[in-house]
């Protein structure tokens, strides 16, 4: 059998690239090393909503929407297992953009700007274009995003409902279903880009006048108390389970689509297997009733307003009416960042209903040797037909994904990374810093026992009151928030999902550490400044 016919999808890299690459933000998506069918999944649809989204506000032709010809001008990629977003294409969108930067952009979504010698290069060619098109974006964003919610809620529902009342397997419908959730994935994973760029956009330019006026703590409460986020109907409902307040069919017909891992297509959602729920529920039980989740986002909102009419009362002459518009624009935008997000999960995890479908097929007719081989394989193979060779594809697959597993590579790179070899014993915790910071994004302070976690669907002894560490979330990790006092983040800016669910519950966050999770050993005592963007580190027994 050639080479060439044992393909790995999860290495396509040109020999030869002076392109700055990084795995920051993109591991919210894609934690780790996705699977072969996971990677193909999100590969082509990234390339169609990042253009697409571009190609919405103005920033891009009709004609750049798609994937780029030319490997260096993809917005996605992946190196030896890692998927990575291209650093100076989303600097080229930034500097093509009114009100932005390729160094603000570079900051906020990927927590830093990496040289001095990386300096913005603002082109305005585009700028009728985008001025004329983004005020329509805008007016017409938040019923694109609510209408498109409910009808892939309802969609979700309608197509589990499909694929459990076929019986056996029914490899035709399976395969129906998944090209019709690739299809909405791309779709909603735009819409979705959109609100996150509006969303930063309003953000940044609140941020740039709390520092205007003199009052840059305000920021945080200005970003909170929205009440409207994704994530903390999750936490509210699964609250009142706790309580017996709504059955867990229902709370699983609500959120089902969520789970440890939910951004890959090989994981188990809640709607299949719940059993990660039972230790959430104990604690949850355990909570006494003052700290019903809905109290703290009161808290939330009305922390907000006092800061709203502290920044109008700041604010002096041309400053003054911005001060009365931003917040306003600002808390109608954030939220549709999450609300976007868990539409998307709904297609993805259709998909996963589908290709599990499709694995058991496959295995009953010997083409896999079991189900869960499914994932080594690729969407489109699935869509147009297994190879002949399948089962030796998966273990060829399965060999170099491993390999992969063992590697490890920096956060950022240009051209093609050197993969170095990951340490036996790399997910314990090695540094010996007694002090560590990154970004603050929600304020506070909290001394308590640390508990690192690095995989919520194996940790089902979480207590309440811990500091929450880890290396990055995705929406399913909202529950953890409640739980903890605060959390600190290896990866992310002030607008990663995790610090927008850390200020809607109003617990102290610090996120962008980069090294805490090697750092920090369960069971040291940390002091979280959610304000000043430290973590203070006492080790156990002393010694570091």
């Amino acid at each position: 059998m050639s080479a060439v016919e044992l393909t790995d999808p999860l290495h396509i890299a040109p020999a030869h690239s002076d392109v700055a690459w990084t795995t920051v933000n993109i591991s919210e998506a894609i934690p780790g090393i996705p699977t072969p069918l996971t990677w193909s999944w999100y590969q082509d649809a990234f390339e169609f909503a990042f253009t697409g989204a571009f190609v919405d506000l103005g920033v891009l032709p009709r004609t750049a929407l798609g994937a780029a010809p030319r490997f260096d001008e993809r917005c996605a990629a992946i190196f030896h297992g890692r998927p990575a977003l291209n650093v100076d294409m989303f600097r080229r969108m930034a500097d093509a953009s009114p009100g932005s930067s390729g160094d603000s952009m570079e900051e906020q979504m990927f927590g830093r700007v990496r040289t001095a010698a990386r300096r913005s290069h603002p082109h305005r060619g585009r700028y009728p274009v985008i001025l004329t098109r983004t005020p329509l974006v805008m007016a017409t964003l938040p019923r694109r995003c609510h209408r498109t919610h409910y009808e892939l809620d309802a969609w979700w529902t309608r197509q589990h409902q499909l694929l459990n009342a076929t019986g056996p397997t029914d490899p035709e419908l399976a395969r129906t279903v998944l090209a019709d959730a690739v299809a909405r994935f791309a779709l909603t994973f735009r819409l979705h880009l959109v609100a996150s760029m509006v969303a930063q956009a309003q953000f940044d330019q609140l941020r740039g006048l709390t520092e205007a006026v003199g009052r840059p703590e305000l920021l945080d409460e200005l970003v909170s108390g929205y009440a409207s986020i994704a994530e903390t109907a999750t936490v509210t409902d699964l609250w009142d389970l706790s309580r017996d307040r709504i059955t867990e069919a229902e709370f699983l017909r609500r959120h089902g689509y969520h789970g440890p891992n939910e951004g890959e297509l090989a994981s188990r959602s809640w709607r299949e297997d719940p059993t990660p729920l039972e230790s959430l529920l104990r604690a949850f039980a355990d909570r006494p009733d003052s700290e019903d989740p809905r109290q703290r986002m009161h808290r939330q909102a009305a922390a907000r307003q006092r800061a709203e009419r502290d920044l109008i009362t700041c604010a002096r002459g041309a400053r003054r009416p911005a001060a009365r518009i931003l917040p306003g624009l600002t808390r109608r935008y954030v939220p549709l960042r999450e609300l976007g997000k868990a539409a998307f999960l709904r297609t993805l995890d259709v998909a996963r209903a589908a290709t599990r479908a499709l694995g058991h097929h496959h295995a009953d007719t010997g083409r896999l040797a079991d189900p869960d081989d499914v994932c080594y394989l690729t969407v489109p193979e699935l869509l147009t037909g297994l190879p002949g060779h399948s089962r030796e594809l998966v273990a060829h697959r399965r060999d170099r994904r491993e390999h992969y597993l063992s590697l490890r590579l920096p956060d950022f790179w240009q051209g093609v990374p050197d993969p170095s070899t990951r340490p036996a014993s790399s997910d314990s915790p090695t540094g010996t810093e007694t002090a560590l910071s990154g970004l603050a994004v929600s304020p506070g302070t909290v001394t308590a026992p640390a508990r690192v976690v690095l995989d919520p669907s194996r940790d089902d002894d979480f207590d309440a009151g811990d500091v929450l560490v880890c290396r990055t979330t995705d929406p399913s990790w909202a529950s953890l928030f409640f739980l903890a006092s605060a959390v600190v983040i290896d990866i992310g800016g002030p607008m990663s999902h995790g610090a927008i669910v850390a200020r809607e519950l109003g617990i102290p966050c610090v996120i962008n550490v980069g090294t805490a999770t090697t750092t920090i050993r369960t069971g040291d005592t940390v002091t979280v400044d959610g304000r000043a963007g430290t973590i203070i580190r006492q080790p156990q027994g002393g010694n570091p």
